[in-house]
Order: structure tokens, then sequence, then C-alpha cells
């Protein structure tokens, strides 16, 4: 479904779907977090490579045309409500969207600097700044690679919302009215387009275990399961583990040496349980 995020705001407006039996706190979450995690993300998307082709092309406007686009998209991906302060606002405060967002996921996964802001905000902005720099020589090879580095890195905060709700809702029953699921579900499908064009097996984990489908347990392969399968399209996009962080023991980067070492290791014991269950569950079919 080409339209996927229109559809799912639709079906969940109007109650209509798999969204008829579900409660009124997860229909609201469908909606504001498809709005600000997966419309904005795609209209940001979107700016970002109508620069790109103002570049390209040989329009005497493109350098003001590629400025407005790229502007666009920054706007888009940071919000009107951060404010002028170093990192933006505080935690969850005001902002809204995706900068928003890495904001309130940096303390739950020990990624933000002394004091407030996110590690990974510093990376946004100096990819932010290059890609400026490239647009005032014009030089549209260079723009190239910095938006697709700003497409994959725009991603962290979405990766780490992913992990962080396949632990909330590892504890969930099936067909719960938490709204925890709904979001859990945003933030997979934010992401799933972009991980199954690269990783089937990877997409299919997250679709199992993170959307949500009448009677079945949500995330039935465990919350480690799901943050390696995550690891696979950080390998992809080149996003180092120390992006990620670790939360509640589970992380995304287990096989890593470098980074477990600098952790202590944190989360080992959880992904050896994952795989250990899975495996029990595999036998227990083939057995029946």
């Amino acid at each position: 479904d080409d339209d996927y995020a229109d559809t799912a705001i639709e079906a969940a407006m109007s109650g209509v779907g798999k969204w008829g039996k579900s409660s009124v706190s997860q229909r609201s979450e469908i909606i504001v977090k498809t709005l600000q995690y997966q419309v904005m993300y795609m209209y940001s998307l979107t700016q970002l490579h109508q620069a790109l082709e103002a570049c390209l092309s040989e329009d005497a406007t493109r350098t003001d045309q590629m400025s407005h686009n790229f502007d666009n998209a920054v706007a888009y991906m940071t919000g009107s409500l951060e404010g002028h302060t170093e990192g933006g606002s505080y935690r969850t405060k005001d902002g809204m969207l995706l900068y928003g967002l890495a904001n309130q996921r940096c303390e739950q996964f020990n990624q933000c600097k002394a004091g407030h802001p996110a590690r990974i905000l510093g990376v946004y902005q100096d990819l932010y700044y290059a890609a400026k720099g490239t647009m005032k020589s014009a030089n549209c090879k260079s723009l190239k690679t910095t938006i697709h580095k700003i497409e994959h890195v725009i991603m962290v905060p979405v990766i780490q919302s992913v992990i962080r709700y396949a632990i909330k809702n590892e504890r969930l029953p099936a067909d719960s009215p938490s709204k925890d699921l709904a979001e859990g579900e945003v933030f997979a499908l934010t992401i799933l387009p972009i991980i199954d064009l690269y990783e089937d097996d990877s997409a299919d984990i997250l679709e199992k275990n993170m959307v949500m489908e009448r009677g079945r347990k949500p995330v039935v392969n465990g919350d480690q399961m799901v943050a390696d399968a995550l690891y696979e399209i950080m390998d992809e996009f080149g996003i180092p583990c120390d992006f990620i962080g670790t939360t509640e023991g589970v992380t995304p980067c287990v096989h890593d040496e470098a980074f477990m070492s600098r952790n202590g290791a944190v989360g080992f014991r959880k992904r050896k349980y994952a795989l250990f269950a899975t495996n029990i569950a595999l036998l227990s079919t083939l057995v029946m």
C-alpha cells in the first residue's frame, strides 16, 4: 500500500478493520504517532530529494530552490516547538517530531550529553551544516552522499523506540487495550518499509513481533530478538552501536565486541535466553 500512513490514519479515525475493536487510546496513538513519525518523515525525505534535484538542474535559481527545500526538510524533522536553546526543548516539554524523539530516548538509552541534549543531535547538526556547504559550492555528488547519511541517521531514535516498546509490550497479553501496542506498531511501521528493502528476515521478525494481530501475544519472540533484527539495518546504514546504546539490558549490538566491552556486556544474557527460547519453540514444533 503506497498510501500506508493515510490508510492507517483513516482506519483508526473510523474505527474500522483491525482498529474496530481497539481501545480509544490505541486509535488515538495510531493517528498522532503516524502523523509525527511517518508522514512528517516521508515529507522531509521528499524535500531532501527535491533539494538534490534542484542541485542537479540547470535552473538559474537552483541555489535558492535547493536551500529552500533543504531548510523545509530540516524544519519538518525538527518542528517549530524546539525553541532556540542548544539541543532544543528540554526532554519532552515541547518537541514533537524526530528531533524531540531523540531527546526523549537519550536518557533511556544512556545517550544524553551532560546536561540535556541527545548526543545524536550533534551528528544531525554536523550533517545539516555539511549539506549547506555542498549546496553553496553546488557539489551535487557530495550533497547526495550527505542526504543519504541524514536519511539513515535520523532513524536512530526510531530504532531506539522500537526496542523500548518491544521491552514494554513483551509483558502484555494478547489483545491488550494498552496504547503501548499502538505506539510500538507505529515505530515499527516507520522503519519496516526500509528494512524490507535490505533484509527480508529482519522485516518478518519485526512485523511478527511488533505489528498487532488479534489473538497473538505481542513480541512473541522476545525483546532481544527484535533488537537483533534491527542490527541488520544498522549495519546496512552504517549506524554505529554507540549511536543507539542499551536500555534495560537490551541492545541490538550484542555481537559487537568493542561496544559490549565498553558497556560491560550488558544484554548478553538476555540475548542468549531469547535465542534459547526460540530454539525450544522450534524443537517443540518439530516434535509435534
